[in-house]
């Protein structure tokens, strides 16, 4: 079982992000989840940002993926 979900918003064929993360957490709910993009369109960000998932503009420092990885297994472990 894996502890985070780390996605890129845009995915091959059409696909994006936030569908995987979607379909991943039918089967584990809860799931913590961090969204990457380089996408500077705004109505894409727009969706991202509604999503309520965390999202990361690249490109994105080690330290700082380091941070919001722990601040969203910190989230899940406090029941958030």
């Amino acid at each position: 079982r894996p502890d985070i979900i780390i996605a890129d918003f845009r995915l091959a064929y059409g696909d994006d992000g936030l569908t995987a993360i979607h379909g991943i957490r039918t089967f584990m709910p809860g799931l913590p989840a961090l969204l990457i993009t380089g996408d500077t369109a705004p109505e894409r960000l727009t969706i991202a940002a509604e999503s309520g998932i965390p999202l990361l503009h690249k490109p994105i420092k080690a330290d700082v993926m380091l941070v919001k990885i722990h601040e969203q297994l910190q989230r899940k472990a406090q029941g958030n």
